[in-house]
């Protein structure tokens, strides 16, 4: 691309399509005027040092040169960098795709290619419910453990302030659950909705992953005498106190999560997202609530690479969910979480290599002390604890560490999430918006 890249409002998001297009080796070339070399009124026509290195996360190779008033860019191999769940997000302006009321679950309006399984939504029926004790030391606060500011709308869960809706798969089960404390800050109601036979094992695995998720038998108590001492940290502790991390995903979801985020802005994966969950997923509805149910992987065990591709809208993606999917059928959660090491497993599906592994790992494990960096986070992070508008990703991590030592990564998160705090992506929805909700989610006509 000669000269225009600048011009285009999206231009992560038009980087990340012409990488779909590639064959493999391919090499994308981008030349743009620099903004250091012209006069501030033509600004416009230009990208400066922030927005050129946007463009290059997520290739395995780059290659920058300098020329008069411009820099020429080659990128090499379109590999992408698995980060966390939610700092993905377009190079200027609000984090989140524009025009898009964000309290709806989804942006984007149906297409032919996700129509199989948006149909008529599955009511689910009241079958259990379970109380969920806090047994980890430290405060507990419901409301920012379950819902995070800077997350995406997947349609997979919502939330009002004293309520959260959230689907589960567990086997070939589809699982609705409400989640509310009524004023218990040590004890969380999750109300129980299935589509079929639920038996007592379900119930036990539901409490298990319930209190894994959310980290409920997890002790905060030392992130937060560590976070007391450190003044950049008072006004996150003052708002979120208490907050867990959450990941209610199972290492299947993770791993399709992690992949959807890989070099792209965060229009692209909603889009994504909602067409994986719109043709393979289920659309349920209980407690008054509609939302989407993910897909196993062996429903998706027999989708083709070129399917994912052309119906689905996956680009390069597509060659990599097949494999996905043939991994995680032959490995039950169960033996996931008992492996001696999961990295050195993980990097056994085609495509994943050492770091991808130890995201999907970390995440899987909710080890406290681990956490991804990308452009967006390194800023926030550098902004809020260097005093500087960025720096060095290994910068970053010593002095999280050092300040935090084996809780660096909730360190981070606290951090991440005050800076959505008052923007957030997907805001909580009112009382009275589920209605609204409701329609939005609906299912797709031809």
């Amino acid at each position: 691309m000669r000269r225009s890249l600048a011009h285009l409002p999206d231009r992560t998001r038009i980087v990340a399509e012409l990488a779909d297009l590639l064959r493999p080796g391919g090499q994308l070339c981008v030349i743009t005027p620099h903004a250091d070399r012209f006069p501030q009124d033509l600004r416009g026509i230009c990208l400066d040092d922030d927005e050129i290195a946007m463009l290059t996360q997520g290739w395995e190779h780059t290659e920058r040169l300098e020329a008069e008033d411009s820099t020429a860019v080659v990128l090499h191999g379109p590999v992408g960098q698995a980060a966390g769940y939610r700092e993905k997000r377009p190079p200027k302006g609000p984090p989140r795709p524009t025009g898009c009321r964000t309290t709806t679950p989804a942006c984007d309006p149906p297409t032919a290619a996700t129509q199989e399984h948006d149909v008529k939504p599955r009511h689910l029926t009241h079958t259990d419910t379970l109380l969920l004790p806090i047994t980890g030391n430290g405060p507990f606060n419901f409301r920012h453990t379950l819902w995070k500011p800077s997350h995406y709308a997947t349609g997979l869960e919502a939330h009002t302030e004293t309520r959260s809706w959230r689907t589960f798969r567990i086997d070939g089960l589809i699982i609705g659950v409400a989640l509310s404390n009524g004023g218990d800050d040590r004890m969380i109601s999750a109300e129980v909705f299935t589509d079929s036979d639920y038996t007592p094992e379900h119930r036990n695995r539901l409490a298990r992953r319930l209190t894994t998720s959310y980290g409920l038998d997890e002790d905060l108590a030392p992130f937060t005498e560590l976070a007391a001492d450190v003044t950049a940290m008072r006004a996150p502790l003052h708002a979120l106190a208490g907050m867990r991390q959450s990941c209610p995903e199972d290492h299947f979801e993770i791993a399709v999560i992690a992949l959807l985020l890989q070099n792209t802005t965060i229009s692209r994966t909603t889009q994504m997202t909602r067409n994986l969950l719109t043709r393979h997923g289920r659309l349920v509805q209980f407690d008054g609530i509609r939302l989407r149910a993910w897909f196993t992987p062996a429903e998706i065990a027999a989708v083709t690479a070129e399917e994912f591709k052309e119906r689905d809208r996956l680009g390069y993606r597509s060659k990599t969910l097949p494999h996905f999917a043939a991994f995680f059928r032959d490995h039950r959660p169960e033996d996931l979480a008992a492996a001696d090491n999961l990295v050195e497993l993980l990097q056994q599906i085609k495509g994943v290599g050492p770091y991808t592994a130890a995201v999907m790992a970390s995440h899987a494990s909710r080890d406290p002390a681990v956490f991804g960096v990308d452009v967006w986070n390194r800023k926030i992070l550098a902004r809020r604890l260097l005093d500087t508008e960025d720096a060095a990703p290994e910068d970053v991590h010593e002095h999280l560490a050092r300040l935090f030592p084996g809780h660096a990564g909730t360190a981070a998160l606290y951090l991440v999430e005050h800076e959505s705090l008052h923007t957030p992506v997907a805001p909580l929805l009112t009382p009275d918006a589920t209605k609204t909700w409701n329609q939005e989610l609906r299912p797709s006509t031809s």
